[in-house]
């Protein structure tokens, strides 16, 4: 999921088979969504995620402290949520060993499957 689609998601975006995402990228030309299935990470790591809100008043699920969304959809700009997230990895960098995996590790092993991608089911 591209940074922009994950900062707007939203609760209600949460369905029964998982997350259902209008893409950014999309919305103005095939109009294709996505639809994440539920599996227990996914459902550990939302309910984190949940539990982290500085607020409890935002639809969104990553807001700031005044419950808005870090995306300013006007620029494309998430200034909070990059120094965050710039915050995060250097310390995943400084106390764990991911460091040490190579570039040709990393193709190898994790981008060599294709990407599964499930269909939308019907509606009759």
């Amino acid at each position: 999921m591209a940074r922009g689609d994950l900062l707007r998601l939203r609760v209600p975006d949460f369905a029964a088979d998982g997350i259902e995402i209008q893409r950014h990228k999309t919305a103005g030309s095939s109009g294709k969504k996505s639809l994440y299935p539920w599996t227990d990470d996914l459902r550990a790591a939302v309910k984190d995620a949940l539990a982290a809100r500085p607020v409890d008043i935002s639809p969104r699920l990553f807001c700031n402290r005044t419950g808005e969304c870090y995306l300013d959809e006007e620029t494309g700009r998430a200034g909070g949520w990059d120094s965050l997230w710039r915050g995060f990895m250097e310390r995943v960098m400084a106390e764990t060993d991911v460091s040490s995996a190579s570039p040709s590790t990393t193709k190898r092993i994790y981008r060599r499957k294709a990407e599964r991608v499930l269909p939308l089911k019907a509606k009759g």
